[in-house]
């Protein structure tokens, strides 16, 4: 079977763990610049341990984390400066890769190894195969034959016609299209006398000529400053004059390190020094790369991107990966195509103009005009962007969506209606009430029922509703430990994730019970703490008519008003009834539900982690 280089993503769910640093670090700043959710979100990255992920993602969140500490200690820093760091650190730890997410088969790769990180990737990007099914031989000796097939494999073996350029390469070996493939490219030149010497060891000179020869052919930057010297090396002066351009490239693209001060360059190179450096070289010069002619087995997709099993949007979604250069295994006219991912092979879209949409959204004739009707999760053609807005084409002509978070335009007052304690057995019933009158609401679910009734939970999402977290089996957290309110809460964001593939960025405290343990734990999950401004009790009446006097006095007046989040269960037969019954009278009265993200995004222009609100 034909193999090519799989970039697999699993998305790690990150464990927030609290750690005070002291106030010093940002000085005398203006204290009116809140700089506590990012203080404590970087003290959350220092937790990280760089061995745990591949380098592309771990060397992203390494410079976030600087970027994040400069602006923490700038005193002149303003609140804009502060929240984007904020962002932009929250995304680099979402989105590292976890190493052991590859899996790992070998009995001669542990964590502590130097090479686990890359020993794994190679074999999980289909680079390098163990030489048994459980041993990865990491300091067995490289031949000349592997180098020159791992650089085949990566190019996705594209066909050759054989010619016998040397005699020791015949037609029928597992190397000998890769040879001559890099032979025809000048990639190798053999070793003299006709001979390639497959089998033979490799210097680490060698390799770096190879490998410089093969960054050359795939238009890779080979130039080297004059001014970098070898010199800090001890033997540097035991490089070959041959090999000497193509150490300072390696050197200064940090593909070989040396060890103890010496480049070894005549030494022999081995299999885990093999694996280190394509991880180098392709995290180096691959990640976020776009090729200027795509082979017409890749393509490069510009957003970011959720795999499935089937081509079709109903089957469940896999893993969400970053926008990449894929290679294709099949490709069919609707604009679905086949790829390679760690996982196994994957479907997903590739037209470069289009884009899924996760969720129902309303649609607008331009950016500032009235909302109209909303439509399905589906594949959509972009026409224009600008910020957050999208105009799409649709068959009522070009409509603009909106694709970000905060205020909307259009609509009437606006409320927050949100559900507790699902979901449940009653819960369809509530969604299709929902979905016929174009209601978002908020589920602050429990972990526990999300495990029970994994289809609706995915339904909650799939039509635009917003899943917040509520602990995992609803303990009063005031009377709990941080580490068991972290247990709690990492348990119920960890089963969203696995089922719907969302995290949930919001929290409310099951009996709206908190404390400064319980915002503390929170502020370190990026979660505000949302509770309420009318509580209907529905749990105590199970009563229609009594629920609906919340809504509604005797003489007709509407209690509720704008801003007001309120309190329901998707737990109670008479919940639904009543939650129908009230979304009919406040949608007669001019109300516009929105999800709580967007209610406070609007009225507080953002949402603070750790924050209490009730509207």
């Amino acid at each position: 079977m034909k193999k090519t280089i799989r970039f697999g993503t699993l998305f790690l769910a990150i464990m927030l763990i609290l750690q005070t640093i002291s106030p010093s670090i940002v000085g005398a700043a203006d204290s009116s610049i809140d700089r506590a959710p990012l203080q404590a979100l970087i003290a959350q990255a220092e937790r990280f341990d760089g061995r745990d992920y591949t380098n592309a993602t771990w060397r992203t969140l390494t410079l976030a984390l600087n970027d994040a500490k400069a602006v923490l200690t700038n005193q002149g820093a303003t609140q804009a400066e502060v929240d984007r760091a904020y962002g932009a650190l929250q995304t680099a730890a979402t989105m590292l890769v976890p190493i052991a997410s590859f899996g790992n088969p070998f009995a001669d790769v542990g964590r502590n190894d130097w090479f686990y990180g890359a020993a794994l990737y190679a074999n999980a990007n289909a680079l390098m195969q163990g030489t048994t099914a459980t041993t990865f031989q990491p300091l067995g000796t490289l031949s000349r034959a592997t180098v020159v097939t791992v650089l085949y494999r990566i190019e996705g073996e594209p066909p050759v016609v054989f010619e016998a350029i040397f005699d020791d390469v015949p037609a029928d070996q597992w190397y000998s299209d890769a040879v001559i493939w890099a032979a025809k490219l000048g990639i190798v030149t053999g070793v003299g006398d006709d001979r390639f010497h497959p089998s033979g060891p490799i210097t680490r000179e060698d390799l770096a000529t190879i490998l410089r020869r093969y960054a050359a052919f795939k238009n890779y930057d080979v130039t080297v400053p004059s001014s970098l010297s070898l010199g800090s090396f001890a033997d540097y002066a035991q490089v070959n004059s041959w090999a000497s351009e193509a150490v300072r490239w390696a050197v200064y693209y940090e593909l070989i390190r040396g060890s103890g001060g010496r480049l070894n360059p005549r030494g022999t190179a081995t299999r885990a020094e093999y694996a280190t450096i394509l991880q180098r070289l392709i995290d180096n010069f691959e990640f976020d790369r776009q090729p200027a002619t795509p082979q017409p087995e890749q393509h490069y997709i510009a957003w970011q991107f959720i795999t499935y099993l089937e081509p079709n949007f109903m089957a469940p979604k896999q893993e969400s990966y970053p926008a990449q250069t894929v290679n294709v295994l099949q490709r069919r006219e609707d604009g679905w195509g086949q790829i390679t991912t760690a996982s196994g092979d994957r479907w997903v879209y590739l037209r470069a103009d289009m884009r899924y949409i996760e969720s129902t959204v309303y649609l607008y004739d331009h950016p500032n005009g009235s909302r109209g009707d909303r439509i399905e999760p589906q594949v959509v053609t972009i026409l224009a962007q600008e910020s957050a807005w999208y105009q799409i084409s649709t068959w009522l002509g070009p409509k603009w969506i909106y694709l970000g978070l905060g205020p909307q335009p259009g609509g009437g007052s606006r409320i927050a209606l949100t559900f507790d304690d699902g979901p449940s057995g009653y819960t369809s019933q509530l969604l299709d009430a929902l979905y016929a009158r174009n209601v978002p609401v908020t589920f602050f679910v429990l972990g526990q029922q999300v495990a029970a009734y994994p289809s609706v939970a995915q339904r909650i999402v799939q039509e635009g509703h917003e899943l917040a977290n509520h602990s995992y089996r609803h303990p009063d957290l005031s009377r709990m430990s941080a580490a068991g309110i972290r247990d709690e809460l990492t348990h119920c964001r960890n089963i969203i994730y696995q089922i719907t593939g969302r995290y949930p960025t919001l929290l409310r405290p099951p009996y709206g019970s908190h404390n400064a343990t319980v915002q503390s734990v929170a502020r370190e999950f990026g979660y505000p703490l949302i509770l309420w401004s009318v509580d209907t009790r529905d749990w105590e009446s199970r009563n229609v008519n009594a629920i609906m006097g919340h809504f509604v006095a005797p003489n007709g007046t509407v209690r509720i008003r704008e801003g007001d989040i309120i309190l329901m269960h998707d737990i109670y037969g008479t919940t639904i009834d009543a939650a129908i019954n009230a979304i009919d009278l406040l949608l007669a009265n001019g109300f516009e539900f929105v999800t709580v993200t967007e209610l406070l995004a609007e009225r507080h222009g953002g949402i603070t982690p750790g924050k209490v609100y009730n509207r």
